[in-house]
């Protein structure tokens, strides 16, 4: 008698938790598939078995007798290990003990055919005077729950993995068993299953993966992200569910760290052929369901044998309303530690409303939780009105503040109804907020922070910017058993987190948003920052939140050491001039309206000399340098100048190659390569709020070699396409300290054919002296070419088929110098031959020139063949800018 008693109310509780089914009612922008089917079709088949299905018994009896025939071996019996099987749902609780209870995979579309996705989006909303049909497959011998409508629709053979979950599975009869467990006889051997499924697979037309044996399969995968709309970041969704089928063959994982699962094989074994793809945003702990009933599902390709790269975006409204709840809720039940976690009896239920806007944002049903895997506690609703959608990141919010209420229950069940609603809310907002920072560390809060207004006060966020740690909010608000928000202030004084005056005036204003420590941070500089420059404005002002809407202000200003002047002040703010580095110590007396005594706030700051440029001073010619500076908040633009012979200082930008481009307002860590010896002075222009400094560093480049005249100076000159003569011949000779190639006719000028490179070896201390490469220039008939072997000259018409040929006893002077092995900076140097023949083959002209590009094959211009072939690479050189 008294376990009837116990169970009486477990079912009238049961009476109005449960949930019927009820027509789905969509938005213009949910997916509709109802007109791109026949639905009349779809619903009587569903309920005949697909005799195409090649699990099924008879099939694979077939293909059985056929394979032993053709391979002249004994058949083996084949006898229904399962039965494929649909129930008629009626409410939450029938679906509770399909799939929680008794651990079955639950579809809500036929499994014996493959279907494309508006077929099957059909059969997830095809709901008939308030009941819908679930089907899935289970053992033989499964023990069927009574008074629950159901269907077998066909006999199956499978070997493979469970079909049951969790402790059913343990406790459940083998999936591997011929003839429904213990009256059947032995399991035949995989290699035979695995050829007589294919051989069924075929007599079916099925396109199977033959690959090197019968048993060969592949193995479906999936990654699963989801983009936030706040910061538009992908995060993998952890440990969601996807599933895999091709007929009866199911299969299912979790992701892992990356949002990535791979599902090697199913029910029945091994994929053979192409699979149709679902996320169910389930796992271990809890579950989302799509409304009151069914869990959340997004179907994936169908007809596929690809991975499924899945990034869940804003776009679709339905699919993301579930991502945003379920990454909230992963970060509730498996990534914090600082909060109690909801509990419930079986996985925990969290509704998403998402085309609908039911009053609430978000409601918690306190005394669900008991029933945890019947109801549905936690109900999120999707939209903002009646016909705009929410933000995803405002749905992790209120995921956060329903999950909080639902922590709060699973602490204190026995007092949260008893307890003020002000209490309970706001203790939702803390979480809320809490979290939301936690998972938005890199977002203004501006962005993200609910509003406070009525019983949603922001008293929490104000306790945690005053001393309370987020524990310290769950055993005040929890803990303490507050029946009202008189008891909280109360409970909050006897912590000794902070002063009281602070607690006092923190529970005087619960609705302004304190995201500061009121007794240490009221004061403070404009963005922030404490560390100033000698000689540059520094302002303080009282917090935001205290000029407004508190309305305090600075009774007096205190500062040590004294080396500073006031620029001006007023009743919230001052700015100061600092004139020595030091550590500064800046308080003010604040007086607050409704306060009869007065509290002092103190900063610290350190005023330092102006930013400084870091770098080499004496950087060496042709290797790369960086320049930058130990704070670029004030940073404007560089400036580089020359001295030039006469003591002047000069533009110095065309005496350095800039890495990444040419302008040097552009780059804040400066990279430079300079090809002049010299003195160079680097500046940096600063802008502090319209005041202009600038800072200077000194840069001597040291000479290179021995410099014989005054057009022979070492350095790194421009090698320049030059068109001064109007025949074919090459010519290089040293003009006012420039090289000059001479090509004209045959070859257009261009870039490519500029470069600078080394006039002279450099001394034994410059950090590319042993890889430095000497080129000369030789004649070669009537024309110019280079080579780096002095007197020899690299030819086309080898001797010895695949060695290279040279010419040698050329007479020869040293040109200029490359570098063997290529360094920041430079580019490779090729030495490019290039033939003219006239349309009937006689050779026209025949030179070398050098270029930054390969250049090969035929080129007919007019009545020419000109031919171009790459001999060689010469080195590296530094490109023109």
């Amino acid at each position: 008698m008294k376990r009837y008693r116990l169970f009486l109310p477990i079912f009238l509780f049961l009476c109005f938790a449960c949930t019927q089914f009820d027509e789905e009612a969509m938005l213009d922008e949910a997916p509709t598939t109802r007109a791109a089917v026949n639905a009349a079709a779809l619903r009587e088949s569903a309920g005949i078995a697909n005799t195409d299905n090649p699990y099924s018994v008879d099939n694979m009896k077939a293909a059985m007798i056929q394979y032993c025939k053709v391979m002249n071996i004994q058949p083996r019996p084949v006898y229904a290990t399962h039965e494929y099987v649909r129930f008629e749902v009626r409410d939450s609780l029938d679906y509770y003990i399909l799939e929680d209870s008794l651990g079955l995979e639950m579809f809500t579309y036929p499994l014996d055919r493959m279907l494309n996705n508006a077929e099957r989006s059909f059969y997830a909303t095809d709901i008939v005077n308030g009941k819908k049909w679930y089907y899935t497959v289970v053992p033989k011998n499964f023990r069927y729950p009574t008074e629950m409508p159901k269907q077998i629709l066909q006999e199956i053979y499978m070997q493979g993995g469970t079909v049951l979950s969790g402790a059913s599975a343990a406790s459940g009869p083998s999936t591997r068993i011929i003839g429904g467990g213990s009256t059947g006889s032995s399991q035949i051997d995989d290699s035979l299953y695995d050829a007589v499924l294919n051989l069924s697979m075929k007599n079916a037309g099925i396109d199977t993966d033959d690959g090197p044996s019968p048993a060969a399969g592949w193995t479906p995968s999936a990654c699963i992200l989801y983009e936030d709309d706040l910061t538009h970041e992908k995060l993998p969704l952890k440990n969601v569910t996807v599933r895999v089928n091709t007929f009866v063959n199911i299969g299912t994982g979790q992701t892992d760290e990356r949002g990535y699962v791979a599902i090697p094989e199913g029910w029945g074994g091994k994929f053979r052929n192409r699979v149709d793809y679902e996320v169910k945003f389930k796992n271990n702990r809890f579950k989302i369901l799509e409304h009151h009933t069914g869990a959340a599902i997004a179907y994936g390709p169908e007809n596929s044998k690809s991975q499924w790269l899945y990034t869940i975006t804003s776009d679709d409204k339905r699919v993301s309303a579930f991502a945003a709840v379920y990454w909230a809720a992963y970060h509730i039940f498996y990534v914090q530690n600082t909060i109690t976690r909801p509990v419930a009896n079986g996985k925990y239920r969290i509704a998403v409303f998402w085309d609908q806007h039911r009053g609430k944002y978000g409601m918690h049903y306190t005394w669900y939780s008991f029933f945890g895997s019947l109801a549905n506690p936690v109900r999120i609703s999707g939209l903002e009105t009646a016909d705009s959608y929410r933000n995803r990141y405002a749905i992790i919010g209120t995921t956060f503040h329903e999950l909080g209420h639902a922590s709060h229950w699973t602490r204190g069940f026995f007092t949260i109804d008893m307890v003020d609603k002000a209490v309970t809310e706001s203790y939702a907002r803390a979480v809320q907020f809490y979290f939301l920072r936690e998972v938005y560390p890199n977002s203004d809060p501006v962005r993200y922070r609910p509003d406070y207004s009525e019983e949603y006060t922001g008293i929490g966020e104000a306790l945690l910017s005053n001393g309370f740690t987020m524990q310290d909010l769950e055993h005040l608000f929890v803990d303490c058993h507050n029946k009202d928000f008189a008891d909280l202030r109360t409970n909050a004084l006897s912590m000794r987190k902070t002063y009281d005056w602070v607690i006092n005036y923190l529970f005087d204003h619960p609705y302004n948003v304190w995201d500061f420590n009121l007794a240490t941070e009221s004061l403070r500089t404009t963005d922030d920052e404490y560390t100033a420059y000698i000689g540059i404005p520094v302002e303080f002002a009282l917090q935001r939140l205290m000029r407004t809407n508190i309305r305090a202000h600075v009774v007096k200003w205190t500062i040590t050491p004294s080396e500073f002047r006031t620029q001006s002040t007023t009743q919230t703010s001052a700015v100061f001039v600092f004139n020595r580095t030091a550590t500064y110590t800046v308080s003010a007396e604040i007086q607050l309206p409704d306060m009869t005594n007065t509290y002092t706030v103190s900063r610290n700051i350190t005023v330092r000399p102006l930013p400084a440029i870091s770098g080499p001073n004496t950087p060496r010619l042709g290797v790369m340098s960086q320049y930058t500076m130990d704070d670029f908040r004030f940073f404007k633009k560089w400036e580089l100048e020359y001295q030039d012979d006469s003591g002047n200082w000069v533009d110095g930008s065309d005496k350095v190659n800039l890495q990444g481009g040419t302008d040097l307002n552009a780059p804040k860590s400066l990279k430079l390569l300079f090809h002049t010896f010299g003195t160079f002075r680097l500046t940096a222009i600063l802008d502090f709020d319209g005041i202009e400094k600038t800072v200077y560093k000194n840069i001597t480049v040291p000479a290179e070699g021995n410099p014989t005249s005054e057009y022979q100076a070492p350095g790194i000159y421009l090698v320049q396409a030059y068109g001064g003569k109007l025949n074919g011949d090459i010519v290089h000779q040293m003009h006012n300290r420039t090289f000059i190639r001479v090509l004209q006719n045959y070859v257009a000028l261009a870039d490519s054919y500029n470069f600078r490179t080394f006039s002279h070896a450099v001394t034994q201390s410059h950090p590319y002296a042993d890889i430095m490469k000497p080129i000369y220039r030789m004649t070669y008939g009537e024309y110019d070419a280079y080579s780096p072997l002095p007197g020899s000259l690299l030819v086309d018409n080898a001797i010895v088929p695949g060695r290279p040929n040279y010419i040698s006893g050329l007479p020869s002077v040293l040109a200029f110098y490359v570098l063997s092995e290529q360094q920041p900076g430079t580019v490779p140097l090729y030495s490019v031959a290039m033939t003219v023949k006239t349309s009937l083959g006689a050779t026209k002209s025949n030179c070398r020139y050098l270029s930054l590009q390969q250049l090969n094959g035929t080129q007919t211009v007019g009545n020419e063949v000109r031919t171009y072939k790459t001999m060689e690479l010469l080195g590296y050189v530094y490109p023109v800018q």
